[in-house]
């Protein structure tokens, strides 16, 4: 699978009147772009003069199961022509949307009883702050207005989110107060000093964040929510989950699992709740659950928190117009039978694995290289860079040496992040390996002119 590296679309971005998300307002003339694509072929994406991507990010954690992928794009193309949309709100309801609801449930292994269906992962998380909050409201707990979430997670982008999530830099920015919200962090057991086996480990890291809890007090608390795995990368012990799911169940406070990166198969179980065996009272699904094609995000809650929301006879003033979408929920269903057909899990695990010992042994040698890790088939390269000058500069002359590559990863500095979609096969894991190698290769060669 070998390609001809060449000097590609590596331009600036032109005037026209569209405004990008996660870019800068005013943007510097050395800004580099990634190509503009207008094809795709399973695990690649192709711009308009036939230059062939892999997609080693999935298009940030979205087609998961590929591109261009007849079992999943048939049925909606199908549903397009029946009825494209119909309201779900209001004392309205579609089949599909029941249908959808059922098969969440059931893929969850009945672990929840009832589903909001929203349409981002951003929505999603609201929801699940919505109903946490009616939740303890129906039991006349009224002090608990706090949320805690952990650094470095990422759960949307809506003010409601950045309320309770946001860092204090964003909090400033958007003019929210920080008076709802606690950051708890995450443990990296690769650089602890006092970490031991798991089994044996004194988890001072569990005491660190009880201690932080304390601090605005744990009846003060309504729900923590957490990212199983972050764009950090960082992989906790599994005994660390299991002592926060046993802390907020005595202390009255709300778990909630925003898997809207990890769910369906990404790092090597079905769900990341699955993986760390513990059950949250609210789960949070959006992105692969729709193979990235059209925009639907699922908050599931478990039978109990529900039932007391219901014993209030509170009415649900909220609703969006394109929630329970019908085409949208069609796009789910067909995602998810095509995952439980083929249950990605296991070859999530088994070429994530490949990948993480391949990249480890190859780049051993290079010093910008600090660290690769990762679960199944989210992985990341942590880097060893001094980012306090020239950031955007140091970013831009990475991205460029992934372009001349012909490879899509997702870069945090001093992260790269690797998610390749789940249905990969080995020659394809291995070319992504060659071409990140290559890729960082001539990155370290270029800092050095820097």
């Amino acid at each position: 699978m070998g390609f001809e590296k060449s000097v590609l679309e590596i331009k600036n971005k032109e005037q026209n009147a569209l405004i990008c998300g996660w870019t800068k307002v005013n943007d510097e003339k050395d800004a580099v772009y990634w190509p503009e694509f207008v094809d795709s072929d399973r695990h690649f994406l192709i711009t308009k003069n036939g230059t062939q991507y892999l997609d080693a990010k999935s298009t940030l954690l979205c087609t998961s199961f590929g591109h261009k992928n007849k079992e999943i794009l048939v049925p909606i193309a199908k549903q397009l022509e029946q009825l494209a949309f119909s309201q779900s709100s209001d004392y309205h309801s579609n089949k599909l949307a029941v249908l959808l609801c059922d098969k969440l449930i059931d893929i969850t292994e009945n672990n929840f009883s009832k589903v909001y269906l929203s349409t981002t992962g951003t929505s999603g998380v609201e929801l699940a702050f919505l109903f946490t909050f009616l939740y303890h409201r129906s039991k006349k707990d009224f002090k608990r207005k706090i949320i805690g979430s952990f650094k470095d997670a990422y759960h949307g982008c809506s003010l409601g989110v950045y309320k309770y999530t946001a860092s204090e830099e964003y909090q400033e920015m958007y003019n929210t107060s920080t008076d709802y919200r606690i950051k708890l962090d995450l443990p990296n057991c690769s650089v602890c000093k006092s970490y031991n086996e798991e089994e044996n480990c004194e988890l001072e890291c569990f005491e660190s964040l009880k201690k932080n809890l304390k601090s605005v007090g744990l009846e003060n608390i309504a729900a923590i929510i957490i990212e199983p795995i972050t764009m950090k990368v960082v992989l906790p012990p599994k005994i660390y989950y299991k002592k926060i799911r046993q802390l907020t169940k005595k202390n009255g406070i709300l778990l909630i699992f925003d898997e809207v990166v990890t769910g369906f198969g990404r790092i090597g179980s079905e769900f990341a709740f699955m993986y760390y065996d513990i059950k949250p009272d609210i789960l949070i699904l959006s992105k692969s659950l729709s193979n990235g094609i059209l925009p639907i995000a699922a908050t599931l809650f478990r039978k109990e928190i529900y039932d007391e929301i219901a014993k209030s006879k509170l009415y649900l003033e909220y609703g969006s117009t394109q929630d329970a979408n019908l085409t949208c929920c069609m796009s789910a269903i067909a995602t998810i039978n095509y995952f439980e057909k083929n249950r990605f899990s296991i070859n999530s695990s088994r070429m994530g694995n490949r990948l993480l010992i391949d990249l480890r042994q190859k780049l051993r040698c290079l010093n910008i290289v600090s660290d690769v890790r990762g679960l199944g088939l989210f992985l990341g390269i942590e880097l060893h860079l001094d980012l306090e000058y020239d950031y955007f500069k140091k970013m831009f002359l990475l991205k460029k040496c992934f372009i001349r590559n012909q490879i899509l990863v997702h870069i945090e500095m001093p992260m790269i992040i690797i998610t390749p979609p789940l249905n990969i096969n080995e020659e394809v894991i291995d070319e992504i390996s060659n071409r990140l190698v290559e890729a960082l290769e001539e990155f370290e060669k270029e800092l050095k002119n820097f």
